[in-house]
Order: C-alpha cells, then sequence, then structure tokens
C-alpha cells in the first residue's frame, strides 16, 4: 500500500481509487468504487469536480492520473519541444487550438502511433512556462516572454557544442553554467531534446 491522501475529502478519495486503477476511469466509475471500497456515498458532481481537482482529463467524462498518460516523459518532453517552436514561429497574437496542433504533430510524424490527442497534449504541455494555456485547449505565446526562432536555433547549436567538447553527457546545471560565462540566458532557459540531443534522465 501506498499513502497517495489522508481524509475523507472527496479529492483524498478520488485520488486514491485513481492511483489504484491502472487506466483512466469516468466519474461514475470513480464514485461506484468510492461507494463499494470506502462505503461513501458522494455525490456524482462532488466527484467530478474533485476529479478535475486532482487528475486530467483523458476523454470525456474520464480522468486519470500522470501514470495514466499514453506519451512516457521523453515522448513528452519531444511534444513540448516541437509546439513551443510552432508556436513561437508565428505571430505573436496568434492563439493555436489542442486539435489544430495534434494535426500539425501528426503531419510530422509525431502522432505516435495515435497515443496524441488534445487531451495527451495538455499533460505534455502542463508545466511548460513559455507557453500560456488559455482555457478550453487552447495555447498562444506567454505574454512575459520574447523568443524569437533565432534564439532557440542559437541556444541549441550552443548546448550541442557544450556537449560535444565535454565528449560526455552534462547535467542542466553545468550546461546553464557553461552557457553564462558566454552568453546570457534568461530565467525560463530550457533545454529541449531533438535528434541529436536526448535525455537520459530527470535533468
Amino acid at each position: 500500500p501506498v499513502l497517495v491522501g489522508y481524509g475523507k475529502s472527496a479529492e483524498a478519495l478520488v485520488e486514491a481509487v485513481l492511483s489504484e486503477s491502472d487506466r483512466a476511469l469516468h466519474y461514475s466509475e470513480i464514485q461506484r468504487i468510492i461507494l463499494e471500497r470506502f462505503s461513501k456515498d458522494l455525490d456524482l458532481r462532488r466527484v467530478s469536480n474533485a476529479a478535475s481537482q486532482v487528475g486530467f482529463l483523458y476523454g470525456r467524462g474520464c480522468y486519470g492520473l500522470l501514470k495514466h498518460c499514453s506519451l512516457n516523459y521523453q515522448e513528452r518532453l519531444l511534444v513540448c519541444s516541437e509546439i513551443v517552436e510552432i508556436i513561437y514561429d508565428s505571430s505573436s497574437e496568434r492563439q493555436w487550438s489542442g486539435l489544430e496542433l495534434v494535426e500539425i504533430l501528426n503531419e510530422r510524424g509525431l502522432g505516435f502511433d495515435g497515443r496524441l490527442s488534445p487531451y495527451t497534449l495538455y499533460v505534455a504541455l502542463k508545466d511548460e512556462t513559455v507557453i500560456r494555456y488559455l482555457g478550453r485547449s487552447v495555447w498562444a505565446q506567454s505574454s512575459e516572454m520574447s523568443i524569437s526562432s533565432s534564439d532557440r536555433i542559437s541556444i541549441r547549436q550552443a548546448v550541442k557544442s557544450l556537449i560535444l567538447q565535454a565528449g560526455k553527457p552534462l547535467t542542466n546545471l553545468e550546461i546553464k553554467e557553461a552557457l553564462l560565462k558566454s552568453r546570457g540566458i534568461n530565467s525560463h532557459f530550457q533545454i529541449f531534446p531533438d535528434e541529436s540531443i536526448i535525455s537520459l534522465g530527470d535533468g
């Protein structure tokens, strides 16, 4: 057993149910399991609200945790990299729907055998700081950022050069410290994997 929450709140009960499940669940199914497992007869709307607070939407009325995402960590990083590039290669006023972005990635051969959807796209982008989530599966450039295509290309080339010169994997901190010696980088600096830069673990 693993402790995932405490108390009798709807959120704690929903998270416990989702943690035990090997798949995302419809909120009506979550309600049934809570009743059977914990003898708590929660209102269906309360279960739905709690599920939206502790989990991610993976389909119409279906909620799950990060572990239920069909894209693994490396695939989510690649999705982030591609989406940031797409969004910043357009007008700063442009807004992008999740479905539109999924279609573009599919055209680029990044559909991951049908595992990429507007739902898994949201999970992949949830912590991305250089783009803004506007709600209703719509994204845009962050109003606090100003990143040009040339800036991204320049930083990517500098990172590749540093790793090649080192002849070994480098941590995020090592790369940042080396870059700061030769150029300025902003507080939102991120390293995105591509065809020649891969992540070998967290950081």
